[in-house]
């Protein structure tokens, strides 16, 4: 259980405008963030977040990154992932951002800017969470109606809510869908000991390319088994998909999709391109 802020006092809105500054500046790295070809993962942003939310007390906000990580997907955490985390984390302790210069043998100055704003915008949502909670909590009675108290809260919720709304919405719409799509399976790979490099590998690159809630939800639940064959140089794999299962075995069936030639990026298009066509396909069928 995230813990509780200290009280908030009539100052308690001046906290935000370290933030609020810190976010102006790196607006740009909030923006690229969201990009396609952005620096920092959507993963490993929505971990930044929850770091930084459960390090302000903030159960709402928690709750809602925690259901947009869910919807992601999980993935392992690398160790350039855990030092902006440890980061993150220290920057909420302090409530003001900290120098830099540690991430930058680290890190490239795009990622760092991305992080910067993560941050910023990740407190800010802390504190707006944080407020709405104490408020709620003073109309209902676990804590003292003071006006001193209230007046803050509200001035804070006024101010910083601007700048996180529109990611707070999203957010708990990806946490709704990440909460209700099925379990990613367990990967099967066949033949379990002696498969093919290019099959193992995408055996376990699986996990990714499947992990997001909207992929598990269409996917996951197609009645028929869709088959995509891979090749790459002299190595040929099958991955299938559909009815809760995910298998990869060696060689190309006779009945696949679509074969790709080369590794994850045509695989993920033309993995996209099958689906798509199976689900229409179904789609006429049904009608």
């Amino acid at each position: 259980m995230p813990r509780l802020a200290p009280t908030f006092r009539i100052g308690a809105p001046a906290r935000l405008l370290p933030w609020m500054a810190e976010l102006a500046s790196t607006g740009a790295g909030l923006i690229d963030s969201y990009l396609p070809r952005r620096a920092l993962t959507p993963r490993a942003r929505e971990r930044i977040i929850v770091a930084v939310v459960t390090e302000r007390g903030s159960r709402t906000a928690a709750w809602v990154h925690a259901g947009w990580q869910s919807f992601l997907g999980d993935a392992e955490q690398g160790d350039a992932e855990a030092v902006m985390i440890d980061w993150a984390r220290r920057c909420a302790q302090a409530g003001r951002p900290l120098p830099t210069s540690e991430l930058e043998g680290v890190l490239p100055q795009r990622a760092i800017r991305s992080l910067r704003a993560s941050v910023a915008r990740a407190t800010l949502a802390g504190e707006v969470g944080l407020a709405h909670e104490r408020l709620l909590e003073r109309i209902l009675g676990p804590l003292p109606f003071r006006p001193a108290d209230v007046a803050a809260e509200l001035a804070v919720i006024a101010v910083g809510l601007p700048w996180v709304l529109p990611t707070a919405v999203i957010g708990t719409v990806f946490g709704l869908l990440g909460r209700v799509a099925p379990p990613l399976p367990e990967v099967e790979i066949a033949p379990r000991e002696d498969a093919n490099l290019l099959t193992q590998m995408l055996g376990e690159s699986a996990p990714l390319l499947f992990g997001n809630a909207l992929i598990r939800l269409v996917v996951l639940d197609l009645p028929v088994v869709v088959h995509l064959g891979v090749r790459s140089e002299q190595a040929t794999s099958t991955i299938s998909v559909g009815r809760h299962q995910i298998r990869v075995q060696d060689g190309i069936r006779s009945d696949v999709a679509a074969v790709v030639d080369g590794w994850l990026d045509p695989f993920i298009e033309a993995a996209s391109g099958a689906i798509t066509t199976e689900v229409s396909n179904l789609a006429r069928r049904s009608t």
